[in-house]
């Protein structure tokens, strides 16, 4: 396996790490007020999804908390939709940051946006852009942790987490995760 192909293995396999330590995070947090036992929470999409930790995270954020949650989401999309990667990066969460360092083997001293530059697929901007321009159908949030839902090409429903740190809400992750995958993902 070359240098390249490895470095990749690395990012992917962090990048799903991450995804499951804020999924984990977010089950049993919510607000205490779920559906009855063996219930689905309704997805955006009408369809049961087995997603209810996320669906039914926190609260729905409402005025100047769904603005501020939206900000940062959109500013994080629109930014790596035009490869403007420096811009990306100051809406990505620090713990992001930090997990690009240390793969990229950089130390500290290594600007993030040279570090996506050089980590994101060729196409992360077209999908970037792709995602910018879906549907959001939710904004869930509770203390500093929340979640935008949305729909886009290529699924049914979408997840960014999100995360409040200091200069406004920040992504999660790299790139928005399927909730909900589209029948033609399923093969159908």
């Amino acid at each position: 396996m070359s240098p390249l192909e490895q470095r990749w293995l690395q990012v992917a396999i962090s990048a799903f790490a991450c995804t499951v330590a804020l999924v984990f995070s977010a089950c049993g947090s919510g607000s205490g007020q779920s559906s009855p036992e063996g219930q689905r929470a309704p997805s955006a999409t009408g369809e049961p999804s087995g997603e209810k930790s996320i669906e039914e995270f926190g609260s729905e954020a409402a005025g100047a908390d769904r603005t501020a949650v939206l900000a940062g989401f959109d500013g994080y999309l629109t930014a790596l939709a035009a490869k403007r990667y420096g811009a990306a990066c100051r809406f990505l969460s620090r713990s992001v940051i930090d997990s690009l360092t240390e793969l990229s083997g950089a130390g500290s001293h290594h600007p993030c946006g040279p570090l996506l530059d050089r980590l994101l697929s060729p196409t992360a901007p077209a999908l970037a852009r792709a995602e910018a321009g879906g549907a959001v159908t939710k904004v869930r949030v509770e203390r500093d942790q929340g979640f935008v839902l949305y729909r886009a090409p290529g699924a049914a429903l979408y997840e960014m987490p999100m995360v409040n740190e200091p200069g406004g809400w920040k992504a999660g992750l790299l790139t928005g995760s399927v909730l909900i995958p589209s029948p033609r993902m399923l093969g159908r």
